[in-house]
């Protein structure tokens, strides 16, 4: 059985792979996605479930997250770009990060979940961000 690669999120140059990943606090955040096995192949996300997670605590439960979407029962989070290539978007709106109380300055957990339809379950994004308080705060 091929293996599915877990990948971190691109950082800017000057941040390295092992610091959090910045994150501008209350903007809208967009994460691209490529699901692919670790012999390059895509994943087909046909009929897929995506799961999209933050949470302060890596032991967190999901009913304590932050954030916790998925793609059926919360669709305007998540975009299937081109199913049998594995292509992904997820979408949380500016709101959501000060409706779900989240602070400047501070690490949190994020990751995405996939379950193909065969039943198949495995973690595709797995990383940490750092929220940051952006200097510009104009709202229209």
């Amino acid at each position: 059985m091929n293996t599915i690669t877990t990948v971190k999120i691109a950082r800017p140059p000057h941040i390295s792979e092992s610091e959090p990943c910045p994150v501008p606090l209350n903007n809208t955040f967009i994460l691209k996605c490529q699901a692919l096995y670790t012999s390059k192949e895509p994943v087909s996300l046909t009929g897929a479930k995506i799961y999209f997670t933050i949470k302060s605590a890596l032991t967190d439960l999901d009913a304590s997250a932050k954030l916790c979407k998925n793609s059926t029962s919360n669709a305007t989070y998540f975009s299937v770009d081109a199913a049998t290539l594995g292509l992904y978007t997820v979408i949380v709106p500016a709101g959501d990060f000060v409706t779900a109380t989240m602070s400047a300055d501070t690490n949190y957990y994020i990751d995405t979940e996939i379950i193909l339809a065969s039943g198949r379950v495995f973690t595709h994004i797995y990383d940490t961000i750092r929220m940051f308080q952006q200097t510009t705060k104009a709202t229209t």
